[in-house]
């Protein structure tokens, strides 16, 4: 049986993007027979929207190319252009007789797709860890990358170490830590006592200060996110899908696990983002939310505004909304660690499952 090399796989994903762009589903090389989704619901390029919405994409850089030759699969995340606008579009594609059997696609063009945070420009920033150069003593084998794509999806398999420099990024997007006293002091030598004793009672920066280099600190999240962005971790409360499919690329270190992932979208009190967002949270980290679903779930009335200062705009409160998560867990390891983490997220109706592993 004819296999592709890594650069005839990559091609297909080229392929893939280009004939979006030129709005031609032709060019692409399907077998006799071929299964393809779109965000999880059976689709076929004749159908699906994104041939007739995507009018251009940035070219991936390598990272954002995960190859499999031995399972001849790719894993591609792009920013693609749609009239002007960028949106983050991730997927599969398995060949088999060198042509495609399986395209498994899916398109986020708002945090209201991803469950929470959303940035596809942020492709073109990624920290530092996804396209620095390897060298051969420090990269694993296939057999070590295996293992690290199968625990992610299942705790009781361990927790890998993780570096202490790397990012956790979400959709593109780098995601921030709470701030504390002592990294606003830090960060803003300038702030005033009052400012501080503020922090202490709503955890959370004011804004309504207006002090030289306060506001771009406040709107570059970018900036923000460098300086206390959350680390990439295996958390021991990750989780769990029996049925999540793996890909390995051993030349660049890079795994990819495909899940779902159940839960609840919840009110986000986060204070960089507007009053009416929700955050989704996974049901296997409830027990660290508790309070805020007992909170949501048995008192309608809850208000986030007891115990703040008066001063502050009143907050609605969305109630809790059952919903799943379709995860690609995204991992670069090398030298012993975990050294980057992207997580790609599509939301999806309560109840959804898989359509790749029906049956299993």
């Amino acid at each position: 049986m004819p296999t592709l090399d890594r650069e005839r796989l990559k091609s297909l994903a080229d392929l893939l993007l280009e004939s979006m762009a030129k709005r031609d589903a032709t060019l692409l090389p399907l077998a006799r027979t071929y299964a393809m989704t779109k965000n999880n619901g059976p689709s076929s390029p004749g159908m699906a929207d994104i041939w007739r919405t995507v009018t251009g994409y940035r070219a991936p850089a390598d990272f954002q190319y995960v190859i499999d030759t031995p399972a001849q699969q790719v894993f591609v995340t792009a920013e693609v252009d749609e009239g002007g606008v960028p949106a983050l579009l991730w997927g599969r594609l398995k060949a088999e007789d060198e042509l495609i059997t399986e395209i498994e696609l899916y398109m986020c063009r708002s945090n209201g797709d991803s469950g929470f945070m959303f940035d596809p420009t942020g492709l073109r920033n990624m920290p530092k860890e996804w396209t620095a150069s390897v060298p051969d003593a420090q990269k694993a084998s296939r057999e070590r990358l295996t293992e690290i794509a199968r625990c992610v999806f299942d705790p009781g398999l361990g927790t890998p170490e993780t570096s202490q420099e790397g990012y956790l990024v979400e959709n593109g997007e780098r995601v921030m830590g709470d701030i504390t006293v002592e990294k606003m002091r830090e960060l803003l030598p300038w702030a005033t006592k009052e400012m501080f004793a503020r922090v202490e009672r709503e955890h959370a920066l004011p804004k309504e200060y207006d002090k030289p280099g306060y506001a771009s600190l406040l709107l570059d999240k970018s900036r923000h996110a460098e300086l206390i962005g959350l680390g990439c971790d295996l958390m021991a409360d990750r989780p769990a899908d029996d049925h999540a499919r793996i890909l390995v690329d051993e030349v660049q270190g890079i795994v990819v696990s495909l899940g779902m992932v159940p839960g609840h979208t919840y009110p986000s009190f986060y204070w960089w983002y507007p009053i009416l967002e929700t955050a989704f949270v996974p049901e296997s980290m409830l027990l660290d939310n508790q309070s805020r679903r007992e909170n949501a779930d048995s008192d309608p009335s809850f208000d986030p505004n007891v115990g703040r200062d008066p001063s502050l705009p009143y907050i609605p409160l969305s109630k809790p909304v059952p919903a799943v998560l379709s995860t690609a867990e995204v991992y670069r390891f090398f030298d012993g660690r975990i050294q980057g983490e992207h997580r790609l997220m599509q939301i999806q109706p309560a109840g959804s499952t898989s359509p790749w592993t029906v049956g299993e």
